[in-house]
């Protein structure tokens, strides 16, 4: 070998170690952004099931040793009772268990019993499966999956919630809550706790965070939210609010009753112009004094939604019925004579147009 080949050869030798770090770097954040965007998406997922809305719902943490945990909530997911069951190894108290269950579900009218996937659960399936085809019951069972429910339990926002309940009593009624509404339950956990993914502590903390934390807020406004029903952690995620002003909108809802109008929000402390222009969008109230106030139009578009209304011989009122009416007249006259005529621009007119025909849609 001559001098040079052997010069090129030693000083390539340091240079290696050097470009294989390198490009190792390179495929780990490949490798990481490609494993978040599959966990936020199963959190998307997860966050979007649909909701068993207006059902009376028996929630059960089951257990062995320590028993299956009961909860019964109405149907604005308000705790009204619980108690402990022990049905299974080592108790076997499974006919004073039936009777409890029987008891529970005449008591409160129960449509649907939600049990955790956890410990126990097909021993209790089995139970309740028993139970409804022993006794005719008109209820029904699903599984559900508890992931994240302990750490609930013993969080700060329980405690706020059940001060009276014992961390291992507040499990069951969070089950029983992701029944009735999954979104509304599962942005009080941290994501990362709610099982997303395989090896999610392996990736990039921070990164995971702030897209798993970017995928709830789009799910929570992308859905929308009744301020009328609304914890303060599920208003925190909505655009413009922050946990200041959601508790604040919580304690006003207390002390005044309900909101009938979108713009009672500016009486709500801390929520000034800017924010109530961000977040009124997303905030809904289902039999409000104006029935726009159930859509996503915004407050601002108010004047021109009421113009097109009387362009199409309507008023606000047959906002619930005639939405279809009201694309077959911008059809009929074109989308941008009727937007220049109500005086906002065609993409403004056609989220009307949506929002008038399914009003009140989440």
């Amino acid at each position: 070998r001559d001098v040079a080949v052997t010069g090129v050869q030693t000083c390539a030798l340091p240079i290696f170690p050097s470009i294989e770090r390198e490009i190792r770097k390179q495929l780990t954040e490949t490798a990481d952004l490609h494993a978040i965007e599959i966990f936020a998406a199963n959190l998307r997922q997860l966050l979007l099931q649909p909701p068993i809305a207006n059902k009376i719902i028996l929630g059960i943490d089951p257990g062995f040793v320590s028993g299956s945990k009961l909860a019964v909530i109405d149907q604005t997911g308000k705790y009204v009772e619980g108690i402990t069951i022990y049905p299974h190894p080592p108790q076997n108290r499974k006919e004073q268990a039936n009777r409890i269950l029987l008891e529970l579900i005449s008591k409160y009218g129960v449509n649907l019993i939600a049990i955790g996937n956890g410990t126990a659960s097909r021993e209790t399936e089995q139970l309740v499966a028993d139970l409804i085809r022993d006794n005719n019951l008109k209820c029904h069972y699903l599984i559900v999956n508890e992931a994240g429910a302990s750490v609930y339990s013993a969080s700060e926002i329980a405690k706020q919630e059940f001060p009276d309940l014992e961390a291992s009593q507040r499990g069951n009624i969070s089950i029983a809550r992701r029944a009735l509404d999954p979104l509304a339950e599962l942005v009080k956990i941290d994501p990362k706790s709610i099982g997303v993914g395989l090896y999610q502590h392996d990736v990039d903390q921070k990164l995971l965070s702030k897209k798993l934390d970017d995928v709830v807020v789009s799910c929570v406004n992308y859905v929308g939210v009744d301020i009328n029903t609304a914890s303060s952690s599920l208003l925190t995620y909505v655009s413009g609010l922050n946990k200041r002003i959601a508790n604040n909108i919580v304690k006003y809802r207390d002390k005044s009753g309900r909101f009938k109008s979108r713009h009672e929000l500016l009486e709500v402390s801390g929520m000034g112009e800017k924010a109530f222009e961000q977040c009124a969008g997303f905030l809904k109230i289902p039999n409000g004094d104006n029935p726009l106030d159930n859509t996503f139009i915004h407050p601002e578009s108010y004047e021109a939604t009421s113009k097109l209304l009387s362009l199409c011989g309507l008023s606000p009122l047959h906002v619930n019925e005639k939405g279809n009416l009201v694309e077959l007249y911008i059809r009929s006259n074109g989308a941008p004579k009727v937007a220049g005529q109500i005086g906002v621009g065609e993409p403004t007119l056609m989220d009307i147009i949506e929002n008038l025909k399914k009003p009140g849609r989440d």
